[in-house]
């Protein structure tokens, strides 16, 4: 199903205000109006609501981007969602 989801990202120049990417693999890029698409088959991690970003659960101590800045995007997605809680 067609829906709005939520989903920290990394600021990936701090230069540069609009370049973002994974927090967790410091490459997959999240830009405006440009589709992401799953390239590994695993799915992209993102909440259904902005509160549960804090509730998320902390990430993996080798996530590349952990010491850049970070915003929450809004995405829109389709296709089934997956859970892992």
């Amino acid at each position: 199903p067609l829906g709005y989801y939520y989903k920290l990202v990394a600021q990936a120049d701090v230069g540069t205000k609009d370049s973002y990417v994974s927090i967790f693999d410091g490459v997959t890029e999240y830009r405006q109006a440009v589709p992401v698409h799953d390239q590994a088959g695993t799915g992209l991690f993102a909440c259904a609501a902005l509160g549960d970003l804090s509730s998320a659960g902390p990430f993996p101590a080798h996530a590349k981007m952990m010491a850049q800045p970070w915003a929450a995007a809004l995405l829109l997605g389709w296709g089934p969602p997956r859970s892992f809680l």
